[in-house]
């Protein structure tokens, strides 16, 4: 009978240490993502109502126009509460993550945009799209208990600006940041699947309503493997703003347009959605990648997870449990109660 080598033993620990380490990651993602609901369900709410004062006084001086400036505050008190919710918990997390490491992790070698980028991102978003189809039709029985409230959008050119802003542009930027830039590069160490699917997962979780939820965390997946060959989020960036701003022209010509319009919106989605299936066989069929190299160098770990227990570890865990029980609070508060 062979004897246990030192070597086995070398690899043994290793392995445990993955496993310790893997288990923590895991649960500073989720447990990043828990402090941005309390900081919406405890912060918010006080920090409105100190900063719309504020906004309301700085826009009466900046403008003279009544209707500019009845939009501006509750434009501008957004923004704020937006990147403040949308920052600290997720730079609480990158310091957790260099605690646990000791070091950024090795981004791998760098590419450029995948193969035929545009069609990347006009199919990533199409395939999002005809998924978000097939979840609203599934939800079609809930009545209009999910959709999301209407709000009146800004009409005069600095609002419609600033809103722009706030709705197309800074989440391009600070939800990637987040959910790719420190989160997904933190956990590809210890296994592509279970960083993909569980970044992917609390960036859908963070949109709270159901059918919002799963579309978000198919369109981060396609996000998460763009990362994955990229290792940027400048191109992720840019497939987020794209998707922004196709909403943001949806509200405002579905509101402002004419029947025409939206028949003509119609026509435009479901193009996307056929591009959608489109990209999605060729990527299958070719690759994402240019070429066939391989890019990931070893992590500082020494170990990778099988993609089963790095599933099993990213959803068995404190804070990944945690999170599922407040999410779920959440969705009865604003949809059931």
């Amino acid at each position: 009978m062979t004897g246990i080598t030192n070597i086995d033993i070398a690899e043994s620990i290793i392995r445990r240490k993955t496993v310790r380490s893997a288990r923590l990651a895991y649960a500073i993602a989720a447990l990043s993502c828990v402090v941005y609901f309390l900081l919406s369900l405890f912060v918010i709410r006080p920090l409105n109502g100190a900063l719309l004062p504020l906004m309301q006084r700085f826009a009466a001086s900046v403008t003279a126009d009544e209707a500019t400036a009845a939009e501006l505050p509750g434009i501008l008190t957004d923004i704020v509460e937006y990147v403040f919710i949308c920052t600290v918990p997720f730079m609480l997390a990158y310091i957790a993550f260099l605690f646990l490491h000791g070091r950024d992790p090795e981004p791998g070698t760098k590419h450029g945009a995948p193969r035929m980028p545009f069609l990347y991102i006009f199919g990533a978003l199409g395939i999002s799209y005809a998924l978000n189809l097939i979840v609203n039709l599934l939800f079609s029985a809930a009545g209009d208990r999910f959709l999301p409230k209407e709000q009146a959008l800004p009409v005069t050119a600095a609002g419609i600006i600033i809103y722009f802003a706030e709705v197309a542009v800074l989440p391009a930027l600070l939800e990637e940041f987040a959910f790719r830039g420190i989160i997904l590069k933190h956990l590809l160490p210890y296994g592509k699947v279970g960083a993909i699917v569980f970044s992917s997962l609390l960036f859908g979780v963070l949109h709270v309503s159901p059918p919002h939820t799963i579309f978000a965390t198919a369109f981060g997946v396609m996000l998460a493997l763009c990362y994955d060959y990229t290792r940027s989020i400048r191109f992720t960036a840019l497939i987020h703003f794209t998707n922004n701003l196709i909403s943001v022209g949806l509200d405002y010509a579905q509101e402002f347009g004419n029947p025409a319009t939206t028949v003509l919106l119609n026509l435009f989605v479901y193009a996307m959605m056929g591009l959608g299936i489109f990209a999605l066989v060729y990527y299958i069929r070719n690759g994402i990648k240019k070429q066939k190299v391989s890019f990931i160098r070893p992590q500082h770990t020494g170990a990778k997870l099988s993609p089963v227990r790095s599933l099993l570890h990213c959803f068995l865990n404190t804070g990944t449990i945690i999170l599922a029980g407040l999410y779920c609070y959440i969705v009865y508060l604003v949809y059931f109660r």
